[in-house]
């Protein structure tokens, strides 16, 4: 939820309170770090994003964070194991992209993307219901 709401303490929040010097994305090191680049317009994160919309037959590139949580308010409202799906697969990313940011931030260590969502799918299959899974095997 905090992510949502852009209360994250991301790097450019950080300088703009003078906690850090520098706003360099950890994950890419090719952008400043915000909520908007950190876990959609990343080229870490948009490998995990490209392929969870992909993996569930959403035929659409991965938009910027406010496209992403427009898009997301209205597949809360469908109904459907898509749909459903989607909503898991998207606070699953969330959390995972997060946790590896602060593990680059502080440990210098960071899995990669496709080790992430492996461990995004393991996640997700396991929230996931019987229905659910046949979609996840497809």
């Amino acid at each position: 939820m905090v992510a949502i709401w852009g209360r994250l303490p991301t790097l450019d929040r950080l300088l703009k309170w003078k906690v850090v010097d520098s706003n360099t994305c950890p994950l890419c090191s090719n952008q400043p770090e915000s909520i908007q680049h950190l876990f959609f317009e990343c080229g870490y994160s948009n490998v995990i994003w490209s392929h969870v919309l992909r993996s569930l037959q959403f035929t659409r590139p991965v938009g910027k964070f406010d496209c992403e949580m427009a898009w997301m308010m209205k597949a809360a409202k469908r109904s459907g194991d898509r749909f459903k799906l989607l909503l898991i697969y998207f606070a699953e990313c969330i959390y995972g992209i997060w946790l590896q940011r602060n593990a680059k931030v502080f440990t210098n260590s960071c899995r990669s993307s496709q080790d992430m969502l492996k461990e995004i799918k393991f996640r997700v299959a396991c929230r996931a219901t019987d229905s659910q899974h046949q979609l996840l095997l497809a």
